[in-house]
């Protein structure tokens, strides 16, 4: 069975890809990664089974990252084109 950690990424890279370059949105994102990493330590810890989880949200911040700050650059360049 899918962990709930793994629908939970999965949601949160899909609304990201979704909320494209719309910087409130992204935050909204990136919030509900940190709430989710600090409630998945707070009650399990770090251990080797759990530590993939937490890599997968830090992945989907950093994605989020670039979504508000890079790619509106390229959006903006291809405008010329």
């Amino acid at each position: 069975m899918i962990d709930d950690r793994v629908i939970i990424f999965i949601v949160m890279l899909v609304l990201t890809y979704v909320f494209d370059h719309k910087i409130l949105p992204q935050i909204g994102v990136i919030t509900l990664a940190i709430i989710e990493i600090y409630m998945s330590i707070a009650v399990v810890g770090v251990n080797g089974n759990t530590a993939i989880y937490y890599m997968l949200f830090i992945v989907n911040i950093l994605y989020c990252g670039f979504m508000i700050v890079v790619a509106p650059n390229e959006k903006d360049e291809n405008e010329y084109l």
